[in-house]
């Protein structure tokens, strides 16, 4: 019964393709997409425009300017002598033991737990190999073929289809180990601007009881603003996002992104409602003590 190719089992492999078909595709105008050619060039025009890289114009290079800004040197010169060094064969190897199972770091497939079998074997020559590629600023043409014919371009799979490539000029590689502290990196000029624009007053932060402010807080890759409900101070904000958005490169998910309004408030104002960010709670134009009489 198991390995019989029976009408029931041909019903369910159908019913299960049919739940993971997409069959119409809403744009950003409105328009509904039913066939498969329109759905695949909506998909591939949505992601080639994702991934291209930002316009280097005057306002870019000036925006990457002003974030930098308040970055000060962070490390020694002695600290800094230390990361000029190659790695050692014990530093990868306490990389490639200490790194989590089940993933590939890297384009060709390959899981930790492979590599960790053949590094006896190879881990000298691997670490020869980068010591020069370390000396010289170079890669061995493989690998530059393989991250140049692999790595910068991808493609998306629509039902049984797929998009055409399109070249990855922005953002990080999921999975990738140094897409988290990266990301970390990449925020850290935003969250130093914010701060000054607290202490400047252009930022109208929230007060706790007792007359302690905050300002923003990051773990990982969440950031959340604490401020008050201030027109001048929503706009200064959207502005600030604006700017790290053009001299990062990243891509701000506004339609993940929401606003908590705490403590005794009216119906929200129509400026903010209006702006990208989704307001969370619902607003009932009736007093609370009639719902709930006590």
């Amino acid at each position: 019964m198991v390995d019989t190719n029976s009408h029931y089992f041909l019903t369910k492999f159908k019913r299960r393709s049919a739940h993971g078909t997409l069959k119409v595709l809403r744009r950003d105008d409105g328009t509904l997409l039913t066939s498969q050619t329109d759905i695949t060039k909506e998909v591939y025009s949505f992601y080639e425009r994702l991934y291209r890289q930002p316009e280097e114009g005057s306002d870019v290079l000036n925006d990457r300017d002003d974030m930098l800004r308040l970055l000060g040197p962070v490390i020694s010169p002695g600290e800094q002598l230390f990361l000029d060094n190659p790695p050692s064969y014990r530093e990868f190897s306490d990389v490639l033991y200490s790194s989590p199972k089940g993933k590939a770091p890297g384009m060709d497939g390959f899981s930790y737990e492979a590599l960790r079998k053949i590094w006896p074997d190879v881990g000298e020559d691997f670490t020869a190999t980068m010591h020069s590629s370390w000396e010289t600023g170079s890669f061995p043409a493989s690998t530059l073929e393989g991250g140049l014919s692999d790595g910068a371009f991808d493609r998306v799979q629509v039902n049984s289809s797929f998009t055409p490539e399109f070249p990855i000029c922005r953002g990080m590689r999921q999975g990738c180990p140094l897409a988290p502290l990266l990301f970390a990196v990449s925020t850290i000029p935003f969250i130093l601007h914010a701060q000054e624009n607290a202490k400047k007053g252009k930022f109208v932060t929230a007060e706790l009881p007792g007359g302690m402010r905050l300002d923003v807080a990051a773990l990982a890759d969440n950031t959340a603003a604490f401020l008050a409900v201030h027109e001048p101070t929503f706009r200064e904000f959207l502005r600030l996002l604006e700017v790290f958005q053009s001299a990062s490169g990243a891509k701000i998910n506004f339609a993940k992104s929401k606003i908590l309004l705490l403590g005794k408030y009216s119906r929200p104002h129509d400026w903010l409602t209006a702006g990208p960010f989704k307001v969370l709670g619902k607003y009932f134009p009736v007093p609370s003590n009639a719902l709930c009489p006590v």
